[in-house]
């Protein structure tokens, strides 16, 4: 094998797993990127081809091909658009792309860059199923004629309830500007909600010690500047937030953390088992957001028990090890059909 070629550790009865070839960078993404691949090697026999040092353009640089039932390809999009079209070299198995960040294709929420760029990437390369993380997402390139799966994030071993005293209000990531509207109308609604920033380890530690945690995967309707200025002036009966693309990794880091999930609802929560009141608290616009909040700090012990139930969630079924389980379903079932 090419000295690109990586043979991550496997379990003890490989020759029942199905062997796939992914490719993928050394250090992709964040945490959960190591998470995924460590799930997927528990469920499948996994061969990895780093392509850091060197980017393949045809299927010969692969040594073996053959003997693999699907090539899963998981790189960063912002690279993989740029590349002249693969070569499969007659490679007859199940070709997939993997990929986090599909929602760009149609959602500004996190980049206006990349719109509508995916259905024409993914058949240059001659992939066969493009494997997404949101509902929407699935639906959208489905749309456009692409053959795409839905398998959602999920939460690593790392996050987890620790037992601590829990008080208060938190938030955590990149402050996009949905994200800067509902933080700005919590604080000028008298609201105190800490910014956390570190480490997956110590995050799990700074969740826990909070009731609740702030979740804004929301689009803005107008510009960043102007919702904001709406919000500063109490304009609160406009609209500034539509519907967000997909729930991210943190919807299931902060419930699997025993943290209740304060997040913008989203058509697909339901079916993922996040439910309002239950295993999480739900808004649709910032007005909604406060109403709540107020007489649930008043009494967090209605916080506590949705972070309970949302932490028993996420271990019954928003691991990434059952992800894992559900692409190597996805791809024996794709085999067989």
């Amino acid at each position: 094998m090419a000295s690109e070629m990586t043979v991550p550790a496997s379990d003890p009865s490989p020759a029942q797993k199905l062997r796939v070839l992914l490719v993928c960078h050394e250090r992709a993404f964040w945490g959960e990127d190591g998470a995924i691949r460590r799930a997927l090697a528990r469920h499948l026999s996994v061969d990895e081809y780093i392509v850091d040092e060197h980017w393949p353009d045809s299927a010969v640089a692969f040594e073996e091909l053959s003997r693999y039932a699907a090539v899963i390809w998981f790189t960063r999009f912002r690279k993989l658009r740029h590349r002249p079209p693969f070569d499969w070299a007659g490679y007859d198995g199940l070709r997939l792309m993997y990929d986090w960040d599909a929602f760009m294709d149609f959602s500004k929420m996190a980049s206006k860059h990349y719109l509508g760029q995916w259905a024409e990437v993914f058949r240059r390369h001659r992939f066969e199923v493009l494997v997404c993380t949101g509902q929407r997402t699935r639906d959208n390139l489905r749309k456009q004629g692409v053959d795409a799966e839905w398998i959602p994030k999920a939460a690593d071993e790392t996050f987890r309830d620790l037992g601590l005293v829990r008080e208060g209000l938190c938030t955590f990531g990149a402050e996009y500007g949905s994200r800067q509207v509902v933080l700005g109308h919590l604080r000028r609604s008298g609201l105190v909600v800490d910014r956390l920033s570190a480490p997956p380890v110590e995050l799990n530690v700074g969740l826990n010690r909070h009731v609740g945690c702030i979740i804004s995967n929301a689009e803005l309707r107008m510009p960043t500047r102007l919702a904001k200025a709406l919000v500063r002036i109490g304009a609160n009966r406009i609209p500034v937030l539509a519907e967000g693309p997909e729930p991210m990794a943190k919807n299931f880091e902060v419930a699997a953390s025993g943290t209740a999930a304060i997040c913008d609802e989203m058509a697909e929560l339901a079916d993922l088992g996040f439910v309002d009141g239950s295993t999480a608290v739900l808004y649709r616009c910032l007005t909604e957001l406060t109403d709540k909040l107020v007489p649930l700090l008043a009494e967090p012990d209605t916080l506590r028990t949705i972070g309970e139930y949302s932490a028993a969630l996420v271990r019954d079924r928003h691991t990434w090890d059952a992800r894992g389980a559900e692409f190597a379903s996805l791809i024996a079932a794709r085999l067989k059909g």
